[in-house]
């Protein structure tokens, strides 16, 4: 059975590269009928916090990534850690080091001094035991060879291990370090592909050697090439825009996340739209680009608005009612928000700008500039307010979108104006500009109590 998983550290937010190495890991497993693990690398206790593990949970929770068997934390392998430590030790594949900080930093500079590769000079390889002194356990490296694996996505990679010092794998009182610790898990619960970003190639180097000095089977292995943000730099947990819970809270659909996010690095034919299903079917390794990609917003932007348009009412609003939380306005007042959305899915870019482009409509009065105020010093616009306002005071008809469309259009005609004449002091009115909106949908979303109250807050404005 194919067995990959997921192992981010809880030390910053998910990224786009992450939640892609995921869903990457998930879309195999899929294909293969094979199972996913979450394993939460927690082992730096100083930087990891519980806000960034339950980041990674809601991340998947909203992606619908689901995973099988309960979550794995390294925290608690500790004694599996110790176990395979003391094994390198006793086949002599692994070794205590007493150096000292001042020691090391002393050897790098002179090592830097005379222009030679920094590395540890393997002084306590064959020092007895001192009980009484801190310690460090290191990987005897094999200098003499070449480790060589076949990855799934470059091909044949081989590197020298003169490259590598006796490099360490675990800090005093048998604590593993990552490359160590990771190395265990993926041996104790059968993992047989590891999908992960390529600036983890060297850690594989040192882990394929790991795991031949504990006489385990090597899984094969999978590196995604590199996603870079606007400004050609690697993605950064730190950065807010690399941050998959912020383009959540900015209104993009997860849809459109996840076709974007298999767009980056992984293509075929010529295709932009993936059903899920569809990226399950047609997911595979050969297509996967050996170079960097770049985040293209205006790509994300254009595949967002696919989603929206092409999405339900109701899974939209499903989908807006935690952004709706954090923005603070009266709803009571204006349209229903499921109207909101079905009249303007297809014209704004993310679920958030619905709202924010909207604001107007739920706030009372209108801060209007003075150069728009202008307009409503001419009397013919100020009687047809009127006429307005009493007509909203006892309308007859259904308040609908065809109706208003009617009846504004039966003001044109019975005061003989153009239509622009009229749209452009309603508009005012309404939003504060002349933002070229549909005035219909802005006459008939704003409903008649806000109308009225519009009508008479500019009236006693321009003191009529």
């Amino acid at each position: 059975m194919i067995i990959t998983r997921f192992a981010p550290s809880p030390t910053g937010y998910i990224h786009l590269g992450n939640i892609r190495t995921a869903f990457f890991c998930w879309l195999f497993v899929k294909q293969n009928n094979g199972k996913f693990l979450i394993r939460i690398d927690d082992t730096d206790n100083k930087r990891v916090l519980q806000k960034y593990i339950n980041d990674i949970l809601n991340v998947l929770r909203w992606f619908k990534i689901d995973y099988d068997d309960d979550l794995i934390f390294q925290s608690k392998n500790k004694s599996q850690y110790e176990i395979m430590l003391k094994q390198l030790i006793a086949t002599g594949y692994a070794y205590k080091c007493f150096c000292s900080k001042n020691r090391l930093t002393d050897l790098k500079n002179m090592q830097i001094k005379n222009k030679v590769k920094v590395k540890y000079d393997g002084r306590c390889l064959n020092l007895a035991n001192k009980h009484d002194l801190d310690f460090v356990i290191r990987f005897k490296n094999n200098t003499c060879n070449k480790t060589s694996f076949f990855d799934l996505v470059k091909g044949l990679i081989e590197v020298s291990n003169l490259e590598f010092d006796d490099f360490i794998i675990a800090k005093n009182n048998f604590n593993p370090t990552y490359n160590f610790a990771c190395v265990v898990d993926d041996i104790n619960y059968n993992i047989t592909h590891v999908i992960r970003g390529e600036d983890h190639i060297s850690n594989t180097i040192k882990q394929i050697n790991l795991i031949n000095a504990l006489k385990r089977t090597v899984p094969k292995y999978v590196h995604l090439p590199m996603i870079l943000d606007i400004n050609k730099n690697v993605l950064s947990k730190r950065r807010r825009e690399s941050n998959v819970m912020y383009y959540k809270t900015e209104g993009f659909l997860y849809q459109a996340i996840l076709n974007y996010i298999i767009k980056l690095g992984w293509s075929f034919k010529n295709q932009e739209i993936f059903s899920i299903k569809e990226m399950i079917q047609l997911f595979n390794f050969k297509n996967i680009n050996k170079s960097s990609c770049e985040i293209n917003e205006k790509k994300l932007i254009w595949l967002n608005k696919y989603y929206m348009t092409h999405s339900t009412t109701q899974s939209l609003y499903e989908q807006i009612i935690p952004i709706k939380k954090k923005i603070i306005i009266n709803y009571n007042l204006g349209p229903d928000i499921k109207t909101l959305i079905d009249i303007y899915k297809m014209r704004e870019n993310t679920m958030k700008q619905i709202i924010i482009s909207n604001f107007y409509l739920y706030i009372e009065t209108i801060d209007i500039p003075d150069n728009y105020l202008e307009i409503f010093y001419e009397t013919k616009i100020i009687i047809i307010l009127l006429n307005i306002y009493a007509d909203i005071k006892n309308i007859k008809f259904k308040w609908e979108s065809n109706n208003i469309k009617i009846y504004v259009k039966n003001i044109i005609n019975i005061n003989k104006i153009s239509f622009s004449k009229l749209a452009i002091p309603l508009r005012i009115l309404i939003t504060g500009c002349n933002n070229k909106k549909p005035i219909y949908d802005l006459f008939f979303l704003s409903g008649r109590i806000l109308l009225l109250k519009k009508i008479r807050h500019i009236i006693k404005r321009v003191n009529i």
